[in-house]
């Protein structure tokens, strides 16, 4: 896997919930499926962290519905299109 960098995100109980992988043959993009991550129950303090390093708010917290809750998309520093969802 030359040319490949990872990044692992584990989750409270020790196991992996998230790897993030960065390689020569990797792009950016705003076009394809959106990655949704899940923030909790509140996610405009993560929301609030986009734009302090660096990423750009697109879709602001908005309701899905009282049922569905909440998102809100960004584009990271990569370039890359995200989704944040949380229930309020």
């Amino acid at each position: 896997m030359d040319g490949t960098q990872m990044g692992v995100l584990p989750g409270d109980d020790e196991t992996v919930h998230v790897v993030l992988v960065k390689g020569d043959d990797y792009k950016p993009t705003t076009d394809g499926a959106v990655v949704y991550l899940n923030a909790g129950n509140d996610l405009q303090p993560m929301l609030d962290k986009v734009e302090e390093n660096g990423g750009q708010i697109i879709q602001p917290k908005t309701e899905i519905s009282p049922e569905m809750g909440w998102f809100a998309l960004f584009i990271d520093t990569e370039g890359n299109k995200l989704g944040l969802h949380s229930t309020h």
